[in-house]
């Protein structure tokens, strides 16, 4: 392919959010956002049931045939473990059901449904830590350097003002400083979340504003600490916050920080808005896994407990906020990639039986930030000292 044609292929792609182009390096699979990832799993099953039904009034004997060896590929490629022929083999499925139904208003979207197949593990985040001199002040160098190595080591988004990065810690000023200068640092290279959880409503409207001038991909809500509201306090809160921002949101489930659960009144509240697209599950409580899975499956699952990862992934998770991620990325990475992305959860099972030495100091051993730190001290990343009181 000349030159010219292959820049327009990649333009058209780039505008149609397939692909980003950066100047004189390699173009990139561009992440799906929770707004995409939540459209995709709302129209999905309409097109799909749509086009399935039209198939098999339509089909050929030839297309049957096709459809069948297809399928017989497929199951091979689950048994040796190929996961690159498996999804080869999944698209060509479904382009075969699309041929026979022969439709060309659902071909279109038919095709989108299955490039975005293929996108949709793209979402592993880093909620990032906030690097201190000895003083207390925030080392804005070592902070830029942090946040360039979690980009080079291969993560699809990072989370800034987060419990990790020690928003709690943090002047009003300090959050909105910190969170423009995460944007500065990232531009357009991976996913941006900026933290909105503060006490005072107030405060989180204001970083939720925050972050919709400075182009965040999204926000992250939880419950307001201390004061313990209702479920439906609980939502109106959130529902308030997502007026200020109107950006994609993932909700954050931390009872154990916060007082307070996001119920199922709280869900079914919130659902009702477009913006709410995800949910960082960190309660602990391994129920609440199959109640998302089951009954909220329009506000996708991301793992927020690293110590039940396999747990999160075999329910379906395709998300992963991995504050262990700070200092061994590459390994966490690769658990994710094994479940989320290849279905092999028996080499998933391998990987975080070698890490849950790792995973219990952090999760379990009651110094999560000190151990965040300390570990990426240990490979070269300057981190400092978490802010007092902690």
């Amino acid at each position: 392919m000349s030159r010219p044609p292959l820049r327009e292929t990649l333009r058209q792609l780039a505008g149609e959010d397939y692909i980003v182009l950066h100047q004189n390096r390699d173009a990139q699979a561009a992440p799906m956002t929770h707004k995409t990832l939540r459209n995709f799993f709302v129209a999905a099953p309409m097109i799909y049931a749509a086009v399935s039904r039209l198939a098999a009034e339509n089909a050929k004997p030839s297309q049957i045939m096709r459809l069948k060896d297809t399928q017989t590929l497929f199951r091979k490629a689950i048994r040796d473990g190929d996961a690159a022929e498996r999804a080869l083999m999944n698209e060509r499925f479904h382009a075969i059901i699309g041929e026979m139904a022969d439709n060309e208003y659902l071909t279109p979207s038919l095709r989108r449904l299955l490039i975005d197949h293929t996108r949709t593990g793209m979402t592993f985040y880093t909620p990032a830590i906030t690097p201190h001199r000895e003083d207390g002040s925030i080392d804005r160098e070592a902070f830029a350097a942090h946040f360039e190595y979690l980009i080079a080591s291969g993560v699809h988004g990072i989370i800034n003002g987060g419990s990790t990065g020690e928003y709690y810690a943090q002047s009003m000023q300090e959050r909105l400083e910190m969170a423009s200068f995460a944007k500065e640092i990232i531009g357009d290279r991976v996913h941006l979340m900026i933290g909105t959880v503060a006490i005072r409503l107030e405060d989180s409207i204001t970083m939720a504003e925050h972050a919709a001038k400075i182009g965040a991909d999204s926000i992250l809500v939880g419950s307001p600490p201390y004061s313990v509201p209702t479920e439906q306090e609980n939502a109106l809160n959130a529902l308030a916050i997502d007026r200020a921002a109107d950006l994609p949101i993932m909700l954050y489930n931390y009872p154990g920080r916060m007082g307070v659960n996001m119920g199922e009144e709280f869900l079914d509240r919130v659902g009702r808005s477009k913006n709410f697209c995800a949910i960082k599950e960190s309660s602990g409580d391994i129920n609440r896994v199959h109640l998302l899975a089951r009954d909220y499956p329009h506000i996708q699952m991301s793992c927020g407990m690293d110590d039940q990862a396999l747990e999160f992934f075999a329910w379906g998770a395709k998300s992963w906020v991995c504050g262990g991620s700070n200092f061994p990325p590459q390994e966490h990475l690769a658990l994710w990639r094994a479940c989320a992305v290849e279905g092999n959860f028996d080499k998933g099972r391998r990987i975080i039986s070698a890490m849950m030495p790792l995973i219990r100091v952090l999760e379990q051993g009651g110094k999560f930030i000190q151990c965040i730190k300390y570990g990426c001290e240990m490979v070269g990343n300057y981190a400092g000292p978490p802010r007092p009181p902690r």
